[in-house]
């Protein structure tokens, strides 16, 4: 080999060496929420349990309740008001018809946690180099890039659904996490 090439080789290597590529890339499912109607009817003083009832979409309507409510980001259910009504006896009692809103202590059948926000994934990057200044000083030039495809990741959504009013934005996203973003450091190493 020629001592030319050599140096060439040696200029590249100095160039192009000590560099590190670390990629994190994270896919999650959605986490669960809870559908909620919006007031108490369980009477437990406060709303965050009161979920509504649901049907499979295209299903028929009990008597006496009124219209369902659909939600144009959960698809193939429809709501309808609290339909499992407990006496203060403990004892079932039906809801009575043409009741516009559900009495006093009934709670919906839809489960807890019955939907999944929308999924999550993310790639984010690093590029680092190691520049030598002495024998035992080293500067590290570091470029952080986190979101890397710029891809909208919701992080919640709206949970009311309240059939008495005939609005449902239930599953509508109302917040993400960060676009893609950069950071730029130094760091010395002595």
């Amino acid at each position: 080999m020629s001592p030319h090439a050599q140096s060439t080789d040696s200029l590249a290597k100095k160039f192009l060496g000590d560099f590190t590529l670390a990629p994190v890339i994270e896919l999650a499912s959605g986490r669960p929420y809870n559908v909620l109607i919006g007031y108490d009817t369980n009477l437990d003083f406060g709303t965050a349990t009161n979920r509504p009832s649901f049907l499979p979409a295209g299903s028929t309507v009990p008597a006496g309740l009124p219209t369902p409510v659909t939600s144009p980001y959960i698809k193939g259910y429809e709501f309808i008001v609290p339909t499992e009504c407990l006496a203060p006896n403990n004892q079932p009692f039906a809801v009575a018809p043409n009741v516009p809103a559900p009495p006093f202590g009934c709670v919906g059948d839809l489960p807890r946690n019955a939907f999944p926000r929308p999924g999550f994934f993310q790639i984010d990057l690093r590029l680092e180099r190691k520049i030598p200044l002495t024998e035992r000083v080293n500067l590290d030039v570091i470029a952080d890039g986190f979101n890397m495809l710029n891809r909208l990741n919701v992080s919640d959504v709206n949970p009311l659904c309240d059939p008495t009013s005939g609005v449902c934005t239930a599953g509508q996203p109302t917040a993400s996490y960060d676009p893609r973003t950069f950071q730029f450091a130094l760091k010395l190493n002595f």
